[in-house]
C-alpha cells in the first residue's frame, strides 16, 4: 500500500466519480481504476459499489476514508516541516479568486511566486465572489480575494486593487453612444450571473437612482466576464463590465463604452479575504504577504 493508493481513494471518495477523481489528481481514469483495484486487493475488502452511473463508498469504504485522509495529512505535515527546515515552501497552494482578480491580477503574481517558490504547486480556482466567501468560511479556502466586503461575518478583508465598472457595446451594435440614465430600462443588457461582485456592484449604484435591474430589458445572464464580452461583442446588447477586463478589447477596437449621463462609472475594490480562526499553510501564509504587498497594502 503506498500513499499513491489512499490519494486515489480519498479523491474518488470526495469527487464521487473516477473521471472526476482523475482530473484532480492529474492522472488518466484507468490508472486510477487501477490503483483502487490495488488497494481494495491488498484490503482484501471492496471500498466502492460500482452503479451505472455513480460511485458510492461501501461500508468498508466509509470507515476507510477518515483514516486515510489522516494519513495523507501526516504525511503533508512531515513533507511541510521538511520544507521549512530546508527554507523552501513545498505542497501546493490554492487560491480562490472571483472572475476580475482572478482573470487579470492574479495570474503574473502566481507566475512570479512560482519561479521564487519552484517546488511549490499552484492552484487558483475561480468562482463568483459569494461562492468563494463561503469556501472561506467552510475552511475549504485558505484565502480568497473577491470584489466585495461583507461586515460582521468573522472573516478578514484586506483592500486590494481598485477597478471601475462601466457599460459597454459592440462596436458595430445599435446601442447608443450616449444615453440618459432613464434610458437603462430599454436598453438590451448582458449581465453577470447572481452572486458575482460586478453585478452586486451595479444594483447598489442603481438603487439610489429608483432603477431596479429586475425592471431592465436583461436579454441574457452569464456565468463569466468572458461570455459576456463576446455576446456583446455579438451584439447581443450593452454589458457592465470592468474598465480592466475590456483593456484588450477597447484596444483592438472590438467594444466601446457607451456613456451614462446621470450615471458614472462604478468604483469597486478587491479584498483578500481569510478566516483568522484558522491557520494558513506556510505557502498560504507567503502568498497572502506577496499579495499586500503587491496591492500597497501593509
Amino acid at each position: 500500500m503506498t500513499f499513491r493508493h489512499l490519494e486515489a481513494f480519498v479523491q474518488v471518495a470526495e469527487q464521487g466519480g473516477f473521471t472526476r477523481a482523475a482530473d484532480r489528481l492529474c492522472l488518466t481514469q484507468p490508472t486510477v481504476s487501477g490503483q483502487i483495484k490495488e488497494l481494495e486487493q491488498q484490503l482484501g475488502v471492496s471500498l466502492f459499489h460500482r452503479l451505472p452511473r455513480v460511485v458510492e463508498l461501501t461500508e468498508a469504504g466509509r470507515l476507510l476514508l477518515p483514516r486515510a485522509a489522516e494519513l495523507l495529512a501526516s504525511r503533508e505535515g512531515l513533507l511541510e516541516w521538511a520544507a521549512a527546515y530546508r527554507g523552501l515552501l513545498w505542497g501546493r497552494l490554492i487560491v480562490h479568486a472571483s472572475t476580475i482578480p482572478g482573470e487579470y491580477f492574479l495570474p503574473p503574481l502566481l507566475a512570479a511566486f512560482k519561479g521564487e517558490h519552484p517546488e511549490l504547486g499552484i492552484s487558483l480556482s475561480i468562482h463568483d465572489s459569494e461562492a468563494v466567501l463561503e469556501q472561506v468560511r467552510r475552511g475549504e479556502a485558505a484565502l480568497g480575494v473577491v470584489g466585495k466586503q461583507v461586515a460582521n461575518d468573522g472573516l478578514v478583508f484586506r483592500p486590494l486593487w481598485r477597478d471601475h465598472i462601466a457599460l459597454y457595446a459592440g462596436v458595430g451594435g445599435a446601442v447608443p453612444r450616449r444615453i440618459d440614465v432613464g434610458d437603462l430600462r430599454q436598453v438590451p443588457l448582458v449581465l453577470r450571473e447572481e452572486g458575482s461582485g460586478t453585478r452586486r456592484a451595479v444594483e447598489g449604484a442603481m438603487q439610489p437612482l429608483g432603477i431596479s435591474l429586475d425592471a431592465c430589458a436583461v436579454v441574457a445572464e452569464f456565468g463569466s466576464t468572458t461570455a459576456v464580452k463576446q455576446a456583446v461583442a455579438a451584439g447581443l446588447g450593452a454589458g457592465f463590465l470592468s474598465d480592466v477586463s475590456v483593456a484588450a478589447e477597447l484596444a483592438s477596437g472590438v467594444l466601446r463604452r457607451v456613456e451614462v449621463a446621470g450615471f458614472a462609472a462604478v468604483p469597486r475594490r478587491f479584498f483578500a479575504v481569510w478566516d483568522p480562526e484558522r491557520a494558513p499553510s506556510p505557502a498560504a501564509a507567503r502568498f497572502r504577504e506577496t499579495l499586500l504587498a503587491a496591492a500597497g497594502e501593509p
